[in-house]
C-alpha cells in the first residue's frame, strides 16, 4: 500500500509542469512573507502551504490529465459497486483521493483556527470539511465542463474524508502537544 501512493505520488509530482511549481513558490513565498509579520511561524506556513497545495491539487486533478471520453458518474457509491464486482483498480482511486485531501484538512484547520481562535472545534471542523466540499465541487465541475477526469460524487465523497481525517490528525496533535507540555511543566 505504501508503494502504491509513492508510486502514485512520485508519478503525479513528475507531470507537473515547472511553472505550476513555479505558481504555487510564488504564491506560498508571497503568502507566507505577509503573514509571518502577523501571525507564528506555524501559522505562516501553514497560511502559505494551503493555497500552494490547492493549486498542485486543481493542476494534478485538472491541467494534467488527457481528455476522456466518459465525463461522468453521479452515482454516489459507483466506485465500491465496481470493486465488489471485480473492478480492483477503483478501489486504489478511492484511497488515492483521501489520501491527496489529508494534507488539506491537516493546513485548512490551522489556517481557519488563527482566524477563529474563540469559535468552537466543531466549528472549526465545519468550515474545514465545507471548504474541501467546495474545492471538490470545483474540481469535478472543472472535470465535466474540461473532459479532462471523471466528474463523480465519490471523489467529492473521497476528498471529504481524506479532510475529516487532516481536521483530526491536527486535532490528535494538538492533544499530543498538551499533554507533552504539561507534563513537562510538571516535573519541573
Amino acid at each position: 500500500m505504501i508503494r502504491m501512493i509513492w508510486t502514485w505520488l512520485l508519478a503525479e509530482v513528475m507531470a507537473i509542469k515547472s511553472y505550476y511549481w513555479a505558481t504555487a513558490a510564488a504564491v506560498f513565498g508571497l503568502v507566507f512573507l505577509i503573514s509571518v509579520k502577523k501571525a507564528s511561524v506555524k501559522v505562516s506556513l501553514a497560511r502559505g502551504l494551503l493555497p500552494a497545495y490547492v493549486i498542485l491539487i486543481v493542476v494534478s486533478t485538472t491541467l494534467n490529465r488527457t481528455i476522456s471520453a466518459e465525463t461522468y458518474n453521479l452515482v454516489p457509491f459507483w466506485s465500491y459497486r465496481a470493486y465488489l464486482r471485480g473492478h480492483r483498480d477503483v478501489l486504489s482511486q478511492a484511497f488515492l483521493n483521501v489520501v491527496m485531501f489529508i494534507p488539506f484538512g491537516f493546513l485548512s484547520v490551522i489556517v481557519i483556527e488563527s482566524y477563529y481562535k474563540r469559535k468552537s472545534n466543531a466549528f472549526k471542523g465545519t468550515i474545514t470539511i465545507l471548504a474541501s466540499v467546495i474545492l471538490s465541487i470545483a474540481i469535478e465541475v472543472t472535470q465535466l465542463i474540461t473532459h479532462k477526469g471523471l466528474c463523480e460524487t465519490d471523489d467529492v465523497i473521497h476528498n471529504s474524508l481524506g479532510t475529516i481525517i487532516g481536521y483530526e490528525c491536527w486535532q490528535l496533535y494538538k492533544k499530543i502537544r498538551r499533554r507533552y507540555f504539561a507534563d513537562k511543566h510538571e516535573a519541573e
